[in-house]
């Protein structure tokens, strides 16, 4: 199996894509992403704290607590999402770079951010559950995995949506920019 050859996937890989064009899209989508990510995570942190100040409720050790989940799932769900979008996008029209970015990030980023949630939850409940890889504690991974869910969407989803779409189209506008100039080196004159 050489670089050169074709990646045969029917998964929106743009046709004649090579694996070494492939792996090229991935690490110059992840140094790119290395300069937003920051930003980004900070920003969608942000939002709790705004949506809590708009509520005027009090901002404390809790909302410090939340915005540091808010980041680490900022920070890996918008990796995951900026390389993903980078590699289905590649060549495409503008709008498509557009949707593929904003729909990317608005399902992984609070898909990353509610498993940082369950990883805080399970940390919690650790201390009363059964011995590792047991049944038993599998059913309260089970349990505790649904719970931390239900809790997620119930309470933490109202800090993204609301607020979280300016981010999100922003994000998606930066992510067509910089497409276009990669585009742009990797498909001259199209």
């Amino acid at each position: 199996m050489e670089l050169s050859e074709p990646i045969t996937a029917p998964c929106g890989f743009r046709p004649g894509m090579t694996r070494a064009g492939f792996l090229e899209t991935v690490v110059t989508a992840a140094k790119a992403g290395c300069l937003y990510l920051p930003a980004f995570a900070f920003l969608f942190a942000m939002l709790v704290p705004v949506h809590t100040y708009l509520l005027e409720q009090y901002l404390g050790a809790r909302t410090a607590t939340a915005m540091l989940v808010f980041f680490i799932g900022g920070l890996a769900g918008g990796s995951v999402a900026w390389i993903l979008s980078a590699v289905f996008a590649r060549g495409r029209a503008w709008s498509a770079r557009f949707s593929i970015a904003l729909i990317a990030h608005a399902l992984l980023v609070p898909l990353a951010t509610a498993f940082v949630f369950f990883l805080q939850y399970r940390l919690y409940f650790s201390q009363w559950h059964g011995p590792a890889f047991s049944e038993i504690w599998f059913w309260q991974m089970g349990f505790t995995g649904a719970a931390a869910i239900y809790l997620f969407v119930v309470s933490a989803v109202q800090y993204i949506f609301p607020l979280g779409f300016a981010v999100l189209i922003g994000v998606s506008a930066l992510f067509c920019k910089w497409s276009a100039t990669l585009s742009e080196r990797q498909f001259p004159g199209k």
